[in-house]
């Protein structure tokens, strides 16, 4: 399941990636995707729970998709 959450959240970014690219263009879509992968890391290092990695998953997930929908 912690997996499943990544990929979900990584296509559901890419979707958002291409089209936040084109409104602020790459580099900062980049910038603010690495920033997001880079708390979602933080979060998954200092779990006291399941649910807190979870959490942290969907992050990175996220951080994952807009680099991909928008670094392409």
């Amino acid at each position: 399941m912690f997996f499943y959450v990544q990929v979900g959240a990584a296509w559901l970014f890419a979707l958002l990636g291409g089209p936040a690219c084109e409104l602020f263009g790459r580099k900062p879509v980049i910038l603010s995707a690495s920033v997001v992968f880079t708390a979602g890391a933080v979060v998954m290092g200092v779990p006291l729970r399941k649910e807190v990695l979870l959490v942290g998953r969907l992050i990175v997930g996220m951080g994952i998709g807009l680099v991909r929908g928008g670094g392409t």
